[in-house]
C-alpha cells in the first residue's frame, strides 16, 4: 500500500483506487531532499496529518504564503492507512539532520539563489509596510459596528498567524473598516488565529478576552466608551 513509499504511486491494478494513486503536480516544487530534515530558526510553522507523500507536502507549502521550507515524515505514527505529516516552516533550513523515512524540500522561489535574494527583499518591504500601516492596535477590545445600513457585513478566515496578517486581510477588501482576531479560536488542527474582518461604522468597543483589534483608518474611531460584554457569542454577523 502507499503507506511503505516515499514520493511514488500505488499500483495502479485492482479494484481499488487509493487517495495516492493520484499524483500531484510537482513541477512547482523547488529542491527536495531525501533523508535529510530541515532545522529553522523562524518560528513559524505548523504540522499537517494524513499527507500522503513528499509531492503532497511540497504543494501544500506552495500554497502557503510564510511558508519557506517543508519536512515530511513518512510515518509519524498517527495509524491508519496514511501515517505521513507535513511539516511547514516559516524559515530556510540553517542546517539539516539525516533521519530514514524523511524527506524535506524549500518552496520553488527559494531554490534559485537570485530568486531567494529577490524574495527575502520584497517580504523585507511587505513586513515593514505591515508594520507601518497596522496601527492603533487594542487589546482585549472588539470594535462593535453599526447595525442600520445594509452595508453593515463580517465574514471570517480561520488559521491566520498573527494580527497584523488579519489587519493586512482587512486592508486587501475596500468596504472593510474594521478587523479582530482571535489569538486562540480552538480551531483543532494548524494554526489557532481566527481573523474576522467587518464592514460598518463603528460605533463603541467591548471588552472580550483573547482577542486583538483595529480599524482600517484613525477617522473611524469612536467617540463613544468602552462597555462590557455578558454574550461570549456576540461576534459580528455569526
Amino acid at each position: 500500500g502507499c503507506a511503505g513509499l516515499i514520493g511514488q504511486c500505488c499500483p495502479k491494478e485492482g479494484p481499488t483506487r487509493l487517495k495516492c494513486c493520484d499524483i500531484p503536480d510537482t513541477s512547482l516544487c523547488g529542491s527536495i531532499e531525501s533523508g535529510l530534515e530541515y532545522q529553522v530558526s523562524d518560528s513559524w510553522g505548523y504540522s499537517i496529518n494524513a499527507v500522503a507523500s513528499p509531492a503532497d507536502c511540497c504543494l501544500k507549502c506552495e500554497g502557503e504564503s510564510k511558508c519557506k521550507s517543508w519536512t515530511w515524515i513518512k510515518d509519524a505514527g498517527l495509524g491508519g492507512l496514511f501515517p505521513g505529516q507535513c511539516w511547514l516552516k516559516g524559515g530556510l533550513p540553517e542546517s539539516s539532520t539525516r533521519k530514514n523515512g524523511v524527506v524535506s524540500g524549500l518552496k520553488a522561489r527559494y531554490s534559485d539563489p537570485k530568486l531567494a535574494a529577490l524574495a527575502e527583499k520584497e517580504e523585507r518591504e511587505e513586513a515593514r509596510v505591515t508594520k507601518d500601516e497596522c496601527i492603533d492596535k487594542l487589546h482585549d477590545l472588539e470594535y462593535k459596528m453599526s447595525t442600520d445600513l445594509d452595508w453593515h457585513w463580517a465574514v471570517h478566515k480561520d488559521h491566520v498567524e498573527s494580527e497584523d496578517a488579519c489587519c493586512s486581510l482587512c486592508k486587501t477588501e475596500p468596504s472593510c473598516r474594521s478587523w479582530t482576531f482571535v489569538i486562540d479560536a480552538h480551531l483543532g488542527s494548524g494554526l489557532p488565529g481566527q481573523c474576522w474582518i467587518k464592514g460598518g461604522i463603528p460605533m463603541e468597543t467591548v471588552s472580550k478576552d483573547n482577542i486583538v483589534s483595529g480599524l482600517r483608518e484613525r477617522t473611524l474611531k469612536p467617540e463613544t466608551g468602552t462597555v462590557q460584554d455578558d454574550d461570549d457569542g456576540g461576534w459580528g454577523g455569526r
